[in-house]
């Protein structure tokens, strides 16, 4: 279903998982983040801005960006 708009696959493990967070942000692609544990830091601002805490630097978010997030927790708080 995503294929055709460069679905990216993060997990928290990967080394530059930021930095393609970072850039499907300001493109609008769709991200999964996989392998969630219990707690994640919260990255993104209430101004839907994003300030990735590594680069110190602002990426305004393109609307057709999405964001989904998998856990293998049965019922997640």
């Amino acid at each position: 279903m995503e294929k055709g708009n460069k679905l990216q696959v993060i997990r928290l493990t990967d080394a530059n998982y930021i930095q393609v967070l970072e850039n499907a942000i300001q493109i609008g692609l769709p991200v999964i983040l996989e392998n969630v544990a219990e707690e994640i830091n919260a990255t993104l601002g209430k101004e839907y801005n994003y300030v990735p805490s590594y680069y110190k630097a602002v990426c305004f978010l393109n609307r057709d960006f999405y964001f989904q997030v998998y856990t293998s927790i049965v019922k997640p708080a």
